[in-house]
């Protein structure tokens, strides 16, 4: 499929990928359900491509509970449908997926599909956060900045838009310098306080999830850093 391996065609491969498919091969379940959807082969087909996404998200694969979780959450190729969507999303984050992470982070605070939860919403940010993640960083200081008490939490705000526009990319940097001003005028200052502290970086666990393969027996693995538990312990 990709022209890598010489002597076959991509037609080949996409055949290859299909019959793995059948035979119950949740990486090609996904693969050959994410070309169908895409519309690798003419027209998105969303009716042949998503069950197998589906299968596969069902079987353990990571990477199609998000892509379920994002058809869901978007709508397409199907009606939007939050609840399902944050499920999804829950179940990859929980399986370290990153972007999972940053997804049922916004579900929680916004309160779409589940109920809104701040304590948890804050500290799947401060896991993120305290790795040096940028996004986390950013989501953190919005994340206490939306509480009921605010000024409670004023140096830490401050100093965590401080780090992600110090960290994150140039998207990273507009959304903080839309909420720095914010944060500015409701504290009154455009620095936390020189005596302030961020806790020790805590080092969230790495956590290795497998998918089966039914047929063949063969194991697939992923490995990546768990936020969606309590870094603390």
């Amino acid at each position: 499929l990709s022209g890598m391996v010489p002597g076959g065609t991509p037609q080949q491969g996409a055949e290859l990928l299909r019959k793995a498919a059948e035979k119950g091969d949740p990486s090609a379940a996904f693969i050959y359900g994410s070309m169908l959807a895409q519309g690798s082969f003419g027209e998105k087909d969303y009716k042949r491509g998503l069950p197998l996404i589906e299968s596969a998200a069902k079987a353990g694969h990571v990477d199609a509970m998000a892509r379920m979780a994002t058809y869901a959450y978007h709508g397409i190729g199907r009606k939007k449908d939050f609840p399902i969507a944050f499920n999804w999303y829950r179940q990859a984050a929980e399986r370290g997926h990153e972007l999972a992470v940053f997804m049922a982070f916004n579900m929680i605070n916004a309160g779409e599909g589940t109920k809104k939860d701040f304590p948890l919403a804050a500290r799947l940010a401060r896991n993120m956060a305290n790795e040096g993640n940028a996004y986390g960083q950013m989501v953190l200081a919005s994340a206490l900045l939306q509480d009921k008490k605010p000024m409670q939490y004023k140096d830490e705000i401050l100093y965590w838009l401080q780090q992600a526009r110090a960290n994150g990319d140039d998207k990273v940097r507009a959304s903080v310098d839309q909420v720095y001003p914010q944060a500015v005028k409701i504290f009154s200052a455009r620095a936390p306080s020189p005596t302030f502290r961020a806790a020790p970086r805590k080092v969230c666990p790495m956590k290795t999830v497998c998918t089966v393969n039914h047929y063949s027996g063969l194991q697939s693995c992923t490995t990546a850093k768990d936020y969606w538990s309590d870094c603390d312990g």
